[in-house]
């Protein structure tokens, strides 16, 4: 068994190489260079300062980018905060005080909203997909920036691998704390449940911050599953999709 996200990537490499893993938007990404974006940003995160155990805050809709950041984070050793893009900036400030983030990575449009704290200090960056705003770090120069790769972190099963915030419906969001084990072990066992392999292809709209989103996601990872995911539900495009990729 793998003992932490940031050791799928390369896993996924060596087992299913040059197969299509995701697609979105009509644009293709194989399992070697899925690995190869998240190896580049891992040291680029690395070398802006990011360390092991450090909280990183993802704060963006479905996109390539985030599944590439989500992995990048874990590969460094941190800790993953993956929030809901329906969160205003007084609940964004937060959950990111809260829960101790030393960075946010997220979409363009979002950085205006949440510039305000990197200024005040609370975060020590914001890596903005997209066009890099003022403020923010381009997620583009990172991945094309290609530093020496970092050592794998030596990460248990049971160490914390993400910090997923509830609803709040009734008060402030608490952060729900979860180990490697506990989200490979859900990715895994759901995925064999359903009795996905590398000639299943799955497509999605489900929201990447939320647990069934991740597992999707994870699943593709570990079973060489390929994924094609949509930034929102819509329905033509989906049936659409469905057609085209023989999910």
């Amino acid at each position: 068994m793998l003992d932490h996200l940031g050791q799928l990537p390369n896993f996924a490499a060596k087992k299913f190489g040059n197969k299509e893993a995701l697609n979105f938007e009509n644009r293709s990404f194989s399992f070697i260079e899925i690995n190869s974006l998240v190896e580049n940003l891992a040291s680029n995160l690395k070398n802006l300062g990011i360390k092991e155990k450090d909280v990183i805050t993802l704060y963006a809709s479905n996109s390539w980018e985030w599944i590439i950041s989500y992995f990048g984070i874990a590969r460094v050793g941190a800790v993953i905060n993956p929030v809901n893009t329906m969160l205003t900036p007084t609940e964004i400030e937060y959950v990111v005080h809260d829960c101790k983030a030393k960075a946010i990575i997220t979409s363009s449009e979002k950085v205006p909203q949440i510039i305000n704290l990197k200024e005040e200090g609370q975060i020590n960056f914001i890596v903005s997909f997209d066009e890099a705003i003022e403020g923010s770090i381009s997620f583009n120069d990172l991945i094309n920036n290609n530093l020496p790769q970092i050592e794998m972190p030596n990460v248990s099963p049971d160490e914390l691998s993400t910090i997923g915030y509830t609803s709040g419906t009734t008060g402030h969001p608490k952060g729900a704390m979860q180990s490697h084990r506990a989200v490979i072990l859900n990715g895994s066992m759901t995925s064999q449940m359903h009795m996905r392999n590398d000639k299943d292809v799955v497509v999605s709209a489900l929201p990447c911050p939320h647990v069934y989103g991740n597992v999707v996601m994870t699943g593709m990872m570990m079973f060489g599953t390929k994924l094609v995911l949509h930034k929102v539900f819509d329905a033509p495009s989906i049936f659409k999709d469905i057609e085209k990729h023989k999910a």
